[in-house]
């Protein structure tokens, strides 16, 4: 599944498209305004107004083409769709730290979706990838910088 596509939950693929609309409704219009009001003001050679606006507006530009590539590549995945036999991205899967013995629990998320305070780790992280297409009872190694990370995998579900 690291094959350049974006996988999506349908709930981040409809923020994704609610932000991109606001920059395109809103947020765009007003920026060009107050460019507007800069050139209005005289001379732009030595204007902060200016650049703060020119500064925005290339930022959210940019912004609108990431989002748009990514909402055109977007492969999105809903939980019905996710099987519990095996971890895929969108599941969550229970495992116990064959370190430490405690048991965490992580969500398996596309890159756009992660985050680590709350256990949600991309399917191409090294422990993302350790987890995917394995089952309940397997253990997996997990190769970080800091290095090797074993844990036993207790449930999965979604």
């Amino acid at each position: 599944m690291g094959n350049g596509k974006v996988y999506l939950s349908r709930e981040s693929f409809e923020k994704m498209k609610k932000e991109l609309e606001a920059l395109r409704g809103e947020k765009i219009p007003e920026i060009s305004a107050a460019i507007g009001h800069a050139i209005e003001l005289g001379d732009i050679s030595e204007s902060g107004e200016y650049e703060t606006a020119q500064r925005a507006m290339q930022d959210a530009q940019k912004r609108v083409l990431q989002l748009e590539e990514k909402l055109l590549t977007a492969v999105l995945y809903d939980e019905e769709d996710i099987a519990s036999d095996r971890v895929y991205i969108g599941a969550y899967v229970q495992v116990r730290d064959l370190k430490d013995n405690s048991e965490p629990t992580y969500r398996i998320v596309g890159v756009d979706e992660v985050d680590i305070e709350n256990n949600r780790i991309s399917h191409s992280s090294p422990l993302g990838q350790a987890f995917m297409g394995k089952a309940v009872g397997n253990v997996v190694e997990a190769r970080i910088p800091r290095g090797v990370l074993r844990f036993e995998i207790l449930k999965i579900h979604r």
